[in-house]
């Protein structure tokens, strides 16, 4: 899911996201120069070799805190992402009730990370200045390092303050640190929000994908983002 932005497929899948504002656009630029603290992902940081443990870490950025994600995640934010707007541009089955997403991400915290093909990473996005949880992001990448799908959905009432570009920005060039240097995404076509936020991102369109995806029993095409 990336929302389906890409389809999330680790417990509720991607979501629409909201665009940044403006104050959030003048954060995500100096998030592209620089790094904020000791755990916070450096833009500029030079890829090293792939190696799950390293990746399923936390991540640090200005405003934001990336949790790997796992059962008690799931209470916090089951209300927020049930919301009918999270689901606009998905086609994934969402959770009934929060024992069943609970299930669902401890599945995504016991996945293996050391010789299997596909590795499945989980965060949940924590907002710093009042510890709300406010997101969750997903990736899948492959042993040989390549992430087939980056995905992320967020609470509605947090969208339109640039936190999924600023998720999205630090886990892209987190997974790049560690050696994944090819991204892929994908986003129903007419999902404005969620381009944008992969382009902050320094995704670039690749393709449109006739009929990829099923919304409401209509075919919908996807287009295709990768940043390598």
């Amino acid at each position: 899911m990336a929302i389906r932005f890409n389809r999330v497929n680790t417990g509720g899948g991607c979501s629409r996201c909201e665009a940044a504002s403006v104050s959030g656009r003048t954060l995500l630029q100096s998030l592209a120069r620089r790094s904020s603290g000791p755990e916070t992902v450096a833009m500029h940081d030079a890829p090293t070799t792939l190696h799950g443990p390293d990746i399923r870490v936390t991540i640090i950025t200005p405003r934001l805190r990336l949790e790997p994600l796992d059962a008690r995640h799931a209470e916090p934010l089951f209300d927020g992402l049930r919301d009918p707007a999270v689901n606009e541009w998905i086609s994934v089955t969402v959770s009934p009730d929060v024992a069943h997403l609970q299930a669902r991400w401890a599945r995504v915290a016991r996945c293996p990370l050391v010789d299997v093909d596909v590795l499945d990473f989980g965060w949940a996005v924590q907002r710093i200045a009042d510890g709300a949880w406010i997101g969750k992001l997903n990736a899948e990448v492959t042993a040989r390092g390549v992430a087939s799908n980056v995905g992320y959905l967020f609470v509605p009432a947090h969208w339109g303050r640039g936190y999924a570009s600023e998720a999205v920005i630090a886990l892209s060039a987190h997974l790049r640190r560690h050696g994944v240097l090819e991204q892929h995404a994908t986003v129903t076509v007419g999902n404005a929000a969620s381009c944008r936020v992969l382009e902050r991102a320094g995704f670039v369109r690749d393709r449109v994908i006739a009929g990829n995806d099923t919304l409401r029993g209509v075919l919908v095409d996807d287009i295709a983002y990768v940043r390598r």
